[in-house]
């Protein structure tokens, strides 16, 4: 029973830290794009719209 929980709690690192190293490597992305390049902004998984890029060094993250 705790090897479970032990396993499931690994997973559950596993999995956060995987969501992490994409957070890292898009925001490394968008450090690199000029300021006023336009892009689409997504709002959903499935539904985005046209944006500016402001600035890149103010960014919204969702770590859980």
């Amino acid at each position: 029973m705790e090897v479970n929980l032990l396993h499931d709690s690994l997973n559950n690192i596993r999995t956060a830290t995987s969501r992490l190293d994409i957070a890292s490597a898009a925001l490394h992305d968008l450090s690199l794009r000029p300021q006023g390049k336009r892009m689409l902004v997504p709002l959903t998984a499935s539904l985005y719209v046209p944006g500016t890029l402001d600035e890149a060094d103010k960014v919204l993250v969702d770590v859980g």
